[in-house]
Parts: structure tokens; C-alpha cells; sequence
């Protein structure tokens, strides 16, 4: 189960980026037409998209271009544009997962793995599926993502800390850029685990605010999922700076009444308040699974 789960979700060429029916047919013990057949249903659905290889005219180097790009295309070797579908007929394709899409259609209760969607496609003819096990992704556990500036790894570390009695009961699963492993891509990985979140903290400090990574790439996708009702954003004001006109302005922060943390006199007091806020947001996503 966890080698296809890893197959499925986990490997970024395999799976987000280089998906073959011919091995999916292989490693699900199904038929290459019923494997290719899928693909091309769930691909007509939007969860698949394709992406070219291309011969650059001019260079002669190849080109990977997704089949949403424009029809001008930069050939990333030599800079030189051309309109790449008058190549189409000599170029290789792979299909890339619309990893977006699937995190939202998790979100409303159906499965981000491909092994439930080709269940649910092929449930007629069952008898084409041999020793296909299906993965459990109805976990209750809420995933929490921290996005944070690595100036503030104080107050990330202080609230993980405040966090354990909820990942003693199994209740919440946080995850930070901490985690991610040597050798392991960094953006691929803070991009998964925030479309899988259900709540996203904002560790909001002058130093987050001044962030280009925090700001442009994991705010502007929290508020976007927020506005989308796939995860909740709770910002925590930890240090005084002028955040009220940011485009999280308007959420609900935490400590109560937006006092940052920096300023109680008893920090662990300011915990405890984020941590019983946190509290009421667990049980009204529960209450509303």
C-alpha cells in the first residue's frame, strides 16, 4: 500500500510530472487499453494535462512546453520563440497531474489518488482489477501547514510546542519547510503539503510581510484556498509591524483582538489563547466534514 501510495502521490517524476499508463497498467496488474482508457477519461476531466517534447527549430535542443502555454513559445536553451503546435506531429508527450484540481476535489470528500478515481470509472468491470488496494485517505487527522519566515523560527518552534497536546490525541499533523528532506525539491514539497492542508497558519512579523517567498507564493495560494473553502488561514501576529492593510487583513487573527505575541507579558498565556482558537476552528471543520 505505501509503495503505491508513494508511486501515486509521493514521486514528482513519476507521478506529478511523467505519468505512464503503460506502467500504471503494469503496477495495477490491469490491461495496457483499460489503463489508457482511464487516462484518457480523467484526462478529458481536467485532473490530467499534457505536456510536449519539443525540438527547438533553431537550436535543435528539446523543449518541454505544457499544452496551456501560449502559442508563442521561449525555447528555455537558446531564448529563440516559436509557435510550438506547428511541431506537434514529431513531438514525445507525457501527461502531468493537476495536482490544484485533485487537492480540491479531495477537499469535497472525493479521493486525491487516481487508484479511487479508476474505481470509480471502471466499478462496472471490476473483474479487469486484480489485487487493487485502495488508500485509505480518510484520515481524521487535520493537516497543518506553518508558513513562517526562518527569522521567526523562535516563534514557530514556541507554537509547535504549544501544539502537542493536539497531535497527542492524533488530532492535528503540522507540518513547516523543516521537514523537507536532503534531496528532496523544496518547492515541490511546500507545494504539496499546503494544497493538502486544512488549516494554514501565517506566522505574521515584519520579517514575513518583507518575505517574497511568504508573501507572493504561500499567501497569495492560502488566501486563494481560503476563498475557495478548501483550508482555513488563521494569521498569528507574533511581532508589532502594519499588517492590517495586507491582504489578510481582514481575517480574524490570533491572539485575540490581533495583540502579537511579542507584546503579553506572559508569552506562554499568548500560546495557550492561539491554541484554544485553533481549537474552535478544528471542531467547526469537523462539524462540517
Amino acid at each position: 500500500m505505501m509503495k503505491l501510495k508513494e508511486w501515486i502521490q509521493y514521486t514528482p517524476i513519476k507521478w506529478r510530472n511523467n505519468l505512464n499508463y503503460i506502467n500504471f497498467a503494469d503496477y495495477a496488474n490491469i490491461s495496457e487499453r483499460d489503463a489508457e482508457r482511464f487516462f484518457n477519461e480523467i484526462y478529458k476531466e481536467k485532473y490530467l494535462f499534457l505536456k510536449f517534447q519539443i525540438r527547438c527549430p533553431l537550436c535543435r535542443e528539446e523543449c518541454w512546453v505544457n499544452e496551456d502555454n501560449e502559442t508563442i513559445f521561449s525555447c528555455s536553451n537558446c531564448g529563440s520563440s516559436f509557435e510550438w503546435k506547428e511541431y506537434l506531429e514529431k513531438a514525445n508527450y507525457t501527461y502531468v497531474a493537476n495536482m490544484e484540481l485533485l487537492a480540491i476535489e479531495k477537499k469535497r470528500g472525493r479521493s486525491m489518488s487516481p487508484i479511487g478515481l479508476f474505481k470509480e470509472k471502471i466499478k462496472k468491470n471490476s473483474d479487469n482489477i486484480i489485487e487493487l488496494k485502495e488508500i485509505d485517505n480518510k484520515s481524521d487527522d487535520i493537516k497543518i501547514f506553518i508558513s513562517y519566515a526562518h527569522e521567526d523560527e523562535e516563534y514557530k518552534k514556541n507554537l509547535i510546542k504549544h501544539l502537542i497536546g493536539l497531535k497527542r490525541k492524533n488530532i492535528i499533523k503540522e507540518w513547516h519547510d523543516r521537514r523537507i528532506l536532503a534531496g528532496e525539491n523544496l518547492d515541490d514539497e511546500i507545494n504539496k503539503n499546503l494544497l493538502d492542508a486544512d488549516i494554514i497558519l501565517l506566522i505574521i512579523s515584519v520579517d514575513f510581510l518583507n518575505s517574497d517567498y511568504c508573501y507572493e507564493k504561500e499567501m497569495n495560494k492560502a488566501l486563494e484556498m481560503n476563498s475557495n473553502n478548501i483550508a482555513r488561514v488563521i494569521p498569528i501576529i507574533v511581532r508589532n509591524c502594519d499588517w492590517m492593510d495586507s491582504p489578510f487583513g481582514k481575517l480574524n487573527a490570533l491572539p485575540t483582538d490581533a495583540r502579537y505575541v511579542k507584546s503579553w507579558d506572559d508569552e506562554d498565556e499568548a500560546y495557550m489563547n492561539i491554541i484554544s482558537g485553533i481549537k474552535r476552528v478544528i471542531e467547526d471543520i469537523k462539524k462540517n466534514r
